[in-house]
């Protein structure tokens, strides 16, 4: 598990299947180590997109769309057996951003 800070929450319809998608883009932050120091990602890691289907995943797509840039959430990384690589299972919210959406873009 990773805890990182939305940056990005967008809304898009798949071309092929007209099924509404919200992507979500995060940034994960530095965690603590055993010894009380900062272990920085590397910077190829540090954001991480997923995508969301309103009929494919209608709780990842509800979860994505109440989101909203600021909040610190939880990442939940689970393994494709046939890959053998690492995908997003779950994002849990853990706090609310405390700034508005005028206070964030420009």
């Amino acid at each position: 598990m990773k805890r990182a800070i939305v940056v990005s929450v967008r809304m898009s319809k798949d071309t092929q299947t007209g099924e509404d998608q919200a992507w979500l883009s995060m940034a994960v932050m530095p965690t603590k180590m055993s010894n009380g120091n900062l272990f920085y990602p590397k910077s190829s890691d540090i954001c991480v997109s997923t995508v969301g289907g309103a009929i494919k995943n209608p709780d990842k797509f509800k979860a994505f769309k109440s989101l909203k840039i600021g909040d610190v959430v939880n990442i939940s990384y689970a393994l494709n057996e046939f890959t053998q690589k690492p995908f997003v299972n779950e994002v849990t919210l853990v706090k609310e951003s405390p700034f508005s959406d005028s206070d964030l873009i420009v």
